[in-house]
C-alpha cells in the first residue's frame, strides 16, 4: 500500500469513528409530545398532539393516545389508575417540564385517552397584528427534537392563520403540522430552529411583517454566527475568482487546462455552459435518490435551480453582442441569482431559497468579474457578489452547532459547495475575459 493510500484510509477510518462516536455520545433528544409517544401503559400505538394557541399568547396543549379496551375500561373505572399512568408516562426528555405545565387532567374518550394541560406565554407579539411562537426555537445549540408521536399539530386563535412555512411543517386550514417518525440518532423531525408566526390572514403585508418579526427575534444571533461561518468559504470562493483571471499565466498543465477552454469563441463557451446547465437539471433527481430515497430534496432542489440559472447564463452570454459593460454583467448575475432563489422558494423554505440563490450569484459573479479584470476597471464592484454570497447562504443557515466549537469551524462543510461555485465560475471568468477582450479590438480595429 502506498504512504498516500494508507495516510487516505487512516485518515477515513479516524473520521468515520468519530462520526460513530458522535453518534453513540449524543445526548437523546428532546421530545416534544410528552405522553403521546406510546410509552402510556395499554397504548396501542403513538398519539397525537394538538397545541392550541390562545389570544393572550398561553395555549392548551391536547395529547390523544389510542389504548386497548382492556388498558380503557381499567382507567375508566379508576381515573387515580389513569393519573399514575400519564405520570409514569410522561417523556423524561420531554421539551415541557413539569414547572411549566398547569391544570393537567387526564380523560377518557372512547378508546382514546386524552390528556390536557395548560403552558403559558408559548407565544408573543410580533412586529403589527403577527404573533411569534419561539418556544421551541433553540438554534445554536446541541437540542435536537423528535416529535415523539404520529403528530404535532400547532393551531392559531380562532380568527388567525400561520403565515411562515416552518421546516418541515405542512400547512393545513391554518395551522402546521409536523409527522413523526425515526430521525436516526444524529437527525431530528422537528427543527430545533422552529420558529411559527401567525396573524389575522396572510396576505403580502402580513407576511412581510411575519418575517420582520423572525428577523428582529433570531437575526442579531444569526448574522453573528453566519459572519463566522461564511469565512472559509468565502476564502475559497475570492481565492477561485482571482486564481480564475491569472490561470493563463500558471505553469504546466494548468496553462493548458486554461488554453484549451480559452481558445473557444464566447458562441461556443455558452454552448458548453448551456450544455452543463441543463445536465445539471437532469442529474438533480438522481442526486435526491442517492442522498435521500427521493427525487426533490433541499440538496436535488438546490443543484436543478442553480444549474436551470447556470444554463440561463450560458444562453444569455451567446446573445451578447456590441459593447457589454461591466456593470451589465453584474445586473443580468443578480436577475439569474434571484431567479434560481425564486424556483427555489417553491419548494423550499425562504432560507433554503437564500442559500440558493447566495451561492448562484457568487458563481454567476465571475462573469462581470472577470470582464471587469480584463478591462482594468471596475473589479471591486463585482468582486462584492462573489465574495458576499458565502456570507449571506451562511447567515440564512445560522445559527449553526458545532459540537460546542465557534461557528468559524462550521464553514468547512460550506468549503465543498464553495468548491463548485469556483467550478462553475471559472467558465463564466473566461467569458467575461472574452467579451472584455472582443470589446476592445472592436474599439481598436
Amino acid at each position: 500500500m502506498r504512504p498516500p493510500l494508507a495516510a487516505f484510509v487512516l485518515v477515513s477510518v479516524v473520521i468515520g469513528a468519530g462520526i460513530v462516536g458522535l453518534a453513540v455520545a449524543a445526548p437523546p433528544p428532546t421530545v416534544i409530545c410528552a405522553v403521546c409517544d406510546g410509552d402510556l401503559e395499554g397504548a396501542t400505538g403513538p398519539g397525537t398532539l394538538d397545541v392550541y394557541l390562545e389570544e393572550s399568547g398561553d395555549a392548551e396543549w391536547v395529547e390523544r393516545v389510542p389504548v386497548d379496551a382492556t388498558a380503557a375500561d381499567r382507567y375508566r373505572d379508576d381515573p387515580e389508575a389513569l393519573e399514575a399512568a400519564v405520570e409514569e408516562a410522561w417523556a423524561p426528555f420531554s421539551h415541557v417540564t413539569g414547572e411549566e405545565v398547569t391544570d393537567v387532567e387526564g380523560d377518557l374518550e372512547g378508546d382514546d385517552v386524552v390528556v390536557t394541560y395548560a403552558v403559558a406565554d408559548v407565544a408573543r407579539p410580533g412586529v403589527g397584528d403577527t404573533w411569534l411562537v419561539d418556544y421551541f426555537y433553540a438554534g445554536g445549540t446541541a437540542t435536537r427534537y423528535h416529535v415523539g408521536g404520529e403528530r404535532v399539530t400547532i393551531h392559531p386563535p380562532d380568527g388567525h392563520v400561520v403565515t411562515n412555512r416552518p421546516p418541515d411543517g405542512h400547512l393545513a386550514d391554518g395551522a402546521v403540522a409536523w409527522d413523526g417518525g425515526d430521525p436516526g440518532p444524529l437527525a431530528s423531525d422537528f427543527d430545533s430552529k422552529t420558529v411559527v408566526t401567525y396573524g389575522p390572514d396572510d396576505d403580502v403585508a402580513t407576511t412581510a411583517a411575519s418575517y420582520a418579526t423572525i428577523a428582529a427575534a433570531i437575526g442579531p444571533l444569526a448574522v453573528r454566527h453566519g459572519v463566522l461561518a461564511g469565512v472559509i468559504p468565502a476564502l475559497v470562493v475570492s481565492g477561485g475568482a482571482l486564481a480564475a483571471t491569472r490561470l493563463e499565466r500558471s505553469a504546466g498543465k494548468l496553462r493548458r487546462l486554461h488554453a484549451r477552454v480559452c481558445g473557444r469563441d464566447v458562441d461556443e463557451l455558452g454552448r458548453r455552459i448551456v450544455l452543463v446547465g441543463i445536465a445539471g437539471v437532469l442529474v438533480a433527481p438522481l442526486v435526491g435518490y442517492a442522498l435521500a430515497g427521493q427525487p426533490i430534496t433541499l440538496d436535488s432542489v438546490a443543484l436543478a435551480a442553480g444549474a436551470a440559472g447556470y444554463a440561463v447564463l450560458g444562453a444569455i452570454v451567446r446573445q451578447l453582442e456590441g459593447d457589454v459593460r461591466t456593470g451589465s454583467l453584474l445586473a443580468v448575475a443578480v436577475a439569474v441569482a434571484l431567479g434560481s432563489g425564486t424556483v427555489s422558494w417553491l419548494v423550499l423554505s425562504p432560507a433554503g431559497a437564500v442559500v440558493v440563490a447566495s451561492f448562484v450569484l457568487s458563481a454567476a459573479a465571475f462573469l462581470p468579474f472577470g470582464h471587469a479584470m480584463a478591462r482594468g476597471r471596475g473589479a471591486a464592484l463585482a468582486f462584492g457578489p462573489v465574495v458576499a454570497g458565502p456570507f449571506a447562504a451562511a447567515v440564512a443557515i445560522a445559527p449553526v452547532y458545532v459540537f460546542g466549537l465557534s461557528p468559524l469551524v462550521y464553514g468547512l462543510f460550506l468549503a465543498p459547495t464553495a468548491v463548485l461555485v469556483v467550478a462553475a465560475g471559472y467558465p463564466l471568468s473566461v467569458v467575461g475575459r472574452a467579451l472584455a477582450v472582443e470589446n476592445e479590438a472592436g474599439m481598436t480595429g
